[in-house]
């Protein structure tokens, strides 16, 4: 966290720019100061550097072109790949819709696994708890589910928060034997990472799986794991 003062009309999660380069996010406003989540960067904020809003929240850039990718929650590639083009931007912090509009579960995620598909098959647009000991393969199912949508109709969306960076990159390579990368965009937030990255990353998973619901598609997001977020 970064105490702020002397910046006014700053909204509620606006993204902020500090002159060393590093990004954060307003969440503590007060009347005399706020307080800013430190992202990328944050290492580098000292006493007395300037800061000013950038009058938008933070958002990524979203799009086919990120399937086959691996990306931080704000869209910069931590692959050896080009920046995504930009055109289309989601905001993080997307209202979810109302139960009104949200369509009746009717279809079947088929996840690979026999025992699940035939005992409790999960429908498209629920959500489903991966619990178990450690080491017991709970990775490994995930990424079976992933495997099982490879060629179809579903992108998909893993996102792994608070992760080593060998995890991630086993993870890629796994991917890409099973032939299911070009499906699959990558979110990753490291260990190393601020906890503000890792708030984000989450945030980031769900905006990239909804901007391919609203272009009529299907998508499937795994989160590993959530007890760091």
């Amino acid at each position: 966290m970064a105490a702020v003062a002397g910046l006014e009309n700053v909204r509620y999660e606006e993204l902020l720019a500090f002159d060393s380069g590093a990004y954060g996010i307003a969440f503590d406003l007060r009347s005399d100061e706020l307080g800013a989540v430190l992202l990328a960067g944050g290492s580098r904020v000292r006493e007395g550097d300037g800061v000013v809003g950038l009058r938008r929240l933070p958002e990524l850039p979203v799009g086919p072109e990120a399937l086959g990718r691996v990306l931080d929650p704000l869209g910069n590639p931590l692959d050896e790949g080009p920046p995504l083009g930009g055109e289309r931007l989601f905001s993080l912090f997307r209202p979810a819709p109302e139960i009104i509009q949200r369509q009746s579960v009717s279809r079947t995620l088929w996840t690979g696994v026999m025992a699940i598909d035939a005992a409790i098959p999960i429908g498209r647009g629920q959500r489903e708890l991966i619990v178990g000991d450690r080491n017991v393969g709970k990775t490994a199912l995930a990424i079976d589910f992933v495997a099982a949508q490879r060629p179809g109709d579903v992108a998909c969306v893993y996102v792994m928060i608070g992760q080593p960076m060998s995890r991630v990159r086993a993870l890629r390579d796994t991917l890409e034997r099973a032939g299911c990368l070009s499906n699959t965009a990558i979110i990753a937030a490291y260990a190393s990472d601020s906890p503000g990255l890792q708030y984000l990353a989450p945030l980031a998973g769900a905006s990239l799986a909804e901007s391919f619901r609203d272009s009529g598609g299907n998508a499937l997001v795994v989160y590993d794991d959530l007890t760091k977020h």
